[in-house]
């Protein structure tokens, strides 16, 4: 083996060892950026070596950043196949959030050109391996604006009629604001449905915001459910609305919030 291909090798594996088991944890605008910090310095050290072996021969670097991609995910993958299928989608999601929230912004902290190139062959090799979970990378003052940005707080209806130009003011929007406060609010369940709501809601937009393909998310969301739910309103079938809306929750807490959901819309 050339000192080359040892770098390489003992990068493949320290870098294996930093990602797979690890978990995001839980984040929030207090601990963010120590926790960022923390960790893009564990990875420049990480990756210190190769850095250095590029500098010297940059034709290595794009190779080199597609080996370790490659690698890392293949670990990703072993990790994933000893699971149940329902187990394996919840760590698979602890994966993705983590790569979005900490590996990528690390990389990209690092300022060094291996971190970049590493970044972008990780998003291109997980959307070779995930088509349909592509995901956007995101820097570190992204995520952290994200904590106060009214898209991280803001509720689906709102996310879904932004994402469709429509303004905060506008007829959809109002229309499903008073059938909250109206008949939902006076339905035996009702204030516990809204808070359940209220609990998962920013958590599945800020999940469907990292998304390259949000606006056709939002755009589903739309015509399966909040255009239909409209309809009833319009029509006064309010008990109708309020199935079709408590069943698309449900659907978004399965697909975006697989190991949290929120046990009172099930109730």
């Amino acid at each position: 083996m050339s000192p080359a291909d040892e770098i390489l090798y003992r990068t493949e594996a320290d870098l294996v060892n930093a990602v797979v088991g690890r978990a995001a944890g839980t984040l929030n605008k207090h601990t963010y950026g120590a926790s960022l910090q923390a960790y893009a310095e564990e990875l420049g050290g990480i990756l210190e070596p190769v850095q250095q072996c590029c500098s010297e021969h940059p034709e290595l670097q794009q190779e080199w950043a597609d080996k370790l991609a490659q690698t890392l995910l293949s670990a990703i993958l072993k990790d994933l196949q000893p699971l149940s299928r329902g187990e394996r989608a919840m760590r698979q999601d602890a994966y993705l959030m983590f790569v979005v929230t900490l590996l990528s912004p690390a990389l990209l902290k690092l300022e060094q050109p291996m971190g970049q190139s590493l970044c972008q062959a990780l998003q291109q090799t997980w959307k070779t391996v995930w088509p349909k979970q592509e995901y956007q990378i995101a820097t570190e003052e992204m995520i952290a604006a994200g904590y106060d940005k009214k898209w991280y707080k803001c509720y689906i209806t709102q996310a879904t009629c932004q994402s469709l130009g429509k303004p905060d003011d506008c007829f959809e929007l109002n229309a499903f604001r008073t059938f909250r406060d109206g008949y939902l609010s006076s339905c035996a369940d009702g204030p516990a449905l809204i808070q359940a709501y209220y609990q998962s809601a920013p958590a599945i937009v800020r999940r469907i915001s990292l998304r390259l393909d949000r606006d056709r998310i939002y755009q589903d969301i739309w015509e399966k459910y909040l255009q239909p739910c409209l309809s009833d309103l319009l029509h006064s079938r309010w008990e109708d609305c309020k199935k079709r809306y408590t069943d698309m929750v449900r659907v978004l807490q399965r697909e975006f919030l697989p190991n949290g959901t929120v046990p009172p819309w099930d109730a």
